[in-house]
C-alpha cells in the first residue's frame, strides 16, 4: 500500500497563511493518530507529504505577517 501524493492548491495555502495555528493544531492531532496507525501497521512509520509541506508554510508565514 503505497502513499498518495497530495499537492497543496492555492487556496488551501491561502487559509493556511490567514491562519497557520489552526492548521498545524489539526495537522498534529492527524499526524499522530497517522503515526499511530502507521505503527501497529508497519512497525514504522514516514511524515506524509501534505503534513510537511503544511508544516513549512505554516512556519515560514508566521515570521512575516503583512
Amino acid at each position: 500500500m503505497k502513499n498518495k501524493m497530495v499537492k497543496l492548491t492555492e487556496n488551501k495555502k491561502k487559509e493556511i497563511r490567514k491562519k497557520p495555528n489552526k492548521f498545524l493544531w489539526n495537522l498534529s492531532i492527524r499526524y499522530r493518530t497517522y503515526c499511530i496507525t502507521e505503527t501497529i501497521l508497519n512497525k514504522k512509520y514516514k511524515l506524509p507529504s501534505l503534513y510537511l509541506q503544511t508544516l513549512k508554510l505554516a512556519l515560514s508565514t508566521e515570521k512575516d505577517d503583512d
